[in-house]
């Protein structure tokens, strides 16, 4: 299974970005407009938080105190919704989290111009005893060139490179950590439109969601040691340490990496629209990899629509998918490909899927 995902996961996350479809009012048979649902009144309750200063002492121009960036953190969290600050309060419920802050401040002067930059790392851990949320961890860089001829608060600059790193951060983790525990028609609302009205309180559609950078090197210099690793990575991109440097994801992007993550076979309907519509090649294989994760075998026909829509390289992932999934259209579509398709190399792959589709002992999901 991991083998099947990390290739459509990684040639997803590797290609460019292309034009998205946001959906259109619900018809029948869709799921209705969150506002009639009722998302809970879910908050990320922050019951410990840990700032450390992470600035080096020797050649930095500003300084701002633990005290100083604490309240900007609690101002941000307050600011953004979704979060309850309850320091000292109890660890019990899974809803209570500690956030871990580590914050550095560079700096580099010239004659007329210098750079001030915030490094921003959040850790978002559940404290519940036996809680299989795998969290959040965060890396942010913000910079900001500025002229040392102007007469400005450099300690402003700094403040604000904080507010905005470490803002766009929370924003997500508020997003995210609410899709985890969405009810299931709202997740595939948000999947649908990429918009979680009632969960993002007016705030939708693009956020930055960093990409794990060192994906690549991990599958270069682990090999398949390193597919377990890179699997989560892209299935819990939001759990994995990465850097601010991505192309960023919308709601869409979120929601259907949550779907995956709970399996949820109410999502399916949207997933297979988005698959078929979505002309970007990271939102299809984040689809596809949705699908094989959740093994609804409803998805089958239309992964065998989108297989004859493309070339030999979109049906070999077809295959991949549709082998995970299992079912009677499954092998039905495993033995007409074994037998008609026209490339042997497919016909082999088909072949080998079905095998070990067959083979395979059928485990509880």
């Amino acid at each position: 299974m991991l083998r099947v995902l990390i290739v459509l996961f990684l040639g997803g996350l590797l290609a460019p970005g292309g034009g998205c479809d946001r959906g259109s009012a619900p018809r029948k048979g869709q799921t209705a407009d969150p506002r009639r649902l009722s998302a809970g009144s879910h908050h990320v309750r922050i019951v410990r938080l840990r700032l450390r200063d992470r600035t080096s002492p020797n050649d930095q121009v500003v300084r701002l105190s633990p005290d100083q960036m604490r309240r900007i953190l609690v101002t941000l969290l307050g600011e953004i919704g979704g979060y309850a600050m309850d320091l000292g309060g109890a660890a019990d419920g899974k809803e209570a989290h500690s956030l871990t802050v580590n914050v550095e401040l560079q700096s580099q002067v010239g004659t007329e111009k210098g750079k001030a930059a915030v490094l921003v790392s959040l850790e978002l851990r559940p404290l519940a005893a036996g809680s299989d949320d795998p969290g959040y961890v965060r890396n942010a860089l913000s910079e900001k060139v500025y002229s040392t001829l102007k007469i400005q608060s450099l300690k402003t600059v700094y403040e604000n490179l904080l507010r905005r790193a470490a803002g766009e951060m929370l924003r997500q983790m508020s997003v995210e950590s609410r899709l985890r525990t969405a009810p299931p028609a709202l997740v595939a609302y948000a999947i649908r439109s990429s918009r979680i009205d009632e969960l993002d309180q007016g705030w939708t559609s693009r956020v930055d969601v960093w990409q794990p950078a060192q994906l690549v090197g991990l599958l270069t210099t682990e090999g398949d040691v390193g597919l377990p690793a890179a699997m989560m990575a892209l299935i819990l991109g939001w759990s994995t340490p990465d850097t601010g440097t991505g192309d960023g994801a919308d709601v869409r992007e979120m929601s259907i990496k949550a779907a995956a993550l709970r399996r949820l076979k109410t999502a399916v309907p949207e997933i297979t629209r988005v698959l078929l519509r979505d002309r970007r090649p990271r939102i299809r294989d984040l689809c596809m990899g949705a699908l094989a994760e959740i093994r609804d075998p409803s998805a089958v026909p239309a992964l065998m629509k989108y297989a004859r829509l493309g070339d030999v390289r979109r049906l070999r992932k077809v295959i991949g998918v549709v082998g995970q999934i299992g079912g009677t259209q499954a092998r039905a579509f495993l033995e007409i490909t074994a037998d008609g398709h026209e490339d042997e190399e497919i016909k082999t792959l088909a072949r080998e899927t079905l095998e070990q589709l067959k083979s395979a002992p059928t485990a509880p999901r």
